[in-house]
């Protein structure tokens, strides 16, 4: 995180150094004006415990619920929960916690600080990962090729765990696009399967290294690592990760215009682009296979909007994505999704920049760390009417105030890039899946099976697992 290096003298900021103490101090100060816990003025102790266990997302939210839009969590740091002015905080440089997602020991997109070398970066990619880019026929086949592998992995009247059925699906159609259609992973194929179990392995430490960086290095080159249950099998799992991602790059065909192809052409090094390569793999399959898990599972239990869907669905050619693309109730259906079941609720920090930002008419000053959360943007009943409910009819004629709070894509300049892949997977995905099936749940569920998150900033059901059975519709 960074240092607080600022008092406040007759308004003005200057540097200042101390020792911790007087450093925490300085930033309580700062922030007295701010609500939140007594404790949260002088330790994070509280916040980094809630992330470790997993439940620093409901936690937040449970602080928004308690002393409102605007809350502190630490000494220097800061949550708002207030759609109008979330936007531009998303244009503010980002925190370390980003460099857990570097890879190979070299920054990709996402873990890139500052806004002038991610314009960078994203310029390379920006262009194939438009929603004009996604809808070319060759790039169509990709993911149409994928989901009929889904649908044939499918046993009407089985019961089938769709949690990695549709994770795998997401892996496959983000390999198909870096590496060509006839490369990169098929586990829908039963190929390669347990990349996907690394990546599970690996987010065991994922906010050890995100929020303690230093003490966990310090764990890892003294030992003590491999005694901690998980940490062995995490670092087993990048091994894995890593080995998989050079694998697909090394076998992938140079000359074929694929998203490697074109980071190739960039001057970008080995390890750079590797870095690239393996962020999307990662974001790629987690995000998408997470949204369809938890939108099947929430159908599966209501019959009736699920009904609605399949007559809507019964109504255009599959294959012509213009039309699935335009189907108001499809569209409901997903955004719906995406609003209460984020497969990112979680905060994404950023730093206040020099001159501080006056917030909800109280002063923030430079460096503070400030973010917001989907999970609470998108469950506050002055933006969305009975907002814990899951109506799909909302989206048909949303309100201003409605989209001004949507940020399952998150918001400002460095917004998700894949949201274009990730809408087309999703929708082309339900609409073969509920066009030409009913999904219930099983009559006995297993007792692993638990639609509870886990908090790993990328949500996964609480045991890996969710399932469903298909039947024939008629």
């Amino acid at each position: 995180m960074e240092p607080f290096p600022a008092c406040q003298t007759s308004g003005q900021w200057t540097a200042h150094q101390s020792t911790s103490a007087l450093a925490v101090y300085y930033k309580s100060l700062a922030l007295k004006d701010v609500p939140g816990p007594f404790v949260t003025r002088y330790s994070k102790i509280p916040l980094l415990y809630q992330t470790i266990t997993l439940n620093r997302t409901r936690y937040i939210h449970d602080l928004h619920q308690k002393y409102g839009p605007l809350v502190r969590l630490a000494p220097d740091e800061i949550s708002l929960n207030h759609p109008p002015s979330v936007g531009p905080i998303y244009n503010y440089e980002k925190t370390h916690f980003y460099n857990a997602f570097e890879a190979y020991g070299a920054k990709n997109m996402f873990s890139t600080p500052d806004r002038a070398h991610h314009s960078g970066r994203r310029k390379h990619l920006g262009g194939e990962y438009t929603k004009q880019y996604m809808l070319k026929p060759e790039n169509l086949t990709v993911i149409y090729d994928r989901v009929r592998q889904m649908v044939n992995n499918i046993v009407p009247d089985e019961p089938k765990d769709v949690f990695y059925l549709f994770n795998y699906l997401a892996q496959d159609v983000i390999s198909g696009f870096f590496f060509g259609n006839q490369n990169g992973s098929h586990l829908l194929q039963g190929q390669d399967t347990e990349v996907f179990d690394a990546w599970h392995m690996r987010r065991q430490t994922f906010h050890w290294w995100a929020e303690l960086p230093n003490f966990t290095k310090m764990l890892h080159s003294t030992g003590i690592a491999n005694l901690i249950p998980g940490w062995a099998d995490a670092t087993k799992g990048e091994e894995i990760i890593n080995d998989m991602t050079h694998k697909w790059m090394d076998n992938c065909d140079q000359e074929k215009a694929h998203l490697l192809t074109k980071l190739n052409q960039t001057g970008m090094s080995r390890e750079e682009i590797s870095a690239e390569v393996m962020d999307h793999m990662g974001a790629g399959h987690e995000t998408t296979g997470t949204t369809l898990t938890f939108m099947i599972d929430h159908l599966s239990k209501n019959p009736a909007q699920q009904k609605k869907l399949h007559k809507e669905l019964m109504t255009v050619d599959l294959n012509d994505f213009n039309a699935v693309d335009k189907l108001p109730y499809l569209h409901g259906v997903v955004l719906e999704t995406l609003r209460l079941y984020s497969s990112i609720p979680a905060s994404e920090p950023r730093i206040v920049p020099d001159g501080g930002v006056t917030l909800l008419d109280k002063f923030i000053p430079p460096h503070t760390v400030i973010s917001a959360q989907p999970y609470s943007m998108h469950r506050q009943e002055e933006y969305f009417d009975r907002c814990l409910d899951f109506i799909p009819e909302r989206w048909l004629e949303p309100t201003a105030k409605a989209k001004t709070a949507w940020m399952a894509f998150g918001k400002g300049t460095r917004g998700c890039i894949g949201q274009n892949i990730a809408m087309v997977t999703i929708k082309v995905a339900v609409s073969h899946l509920y066009k030409t099936f009913e999904s219930m749940k099983p009559a006995v569920l297993s007792e692993k099976e638990d639609m509870d998150f886990k908090d790993y900033y990328m949500i996964t059901p609480k045991n890996d697992t969710c399932t469903v059975v298909f039947r024939k519709a008629d």
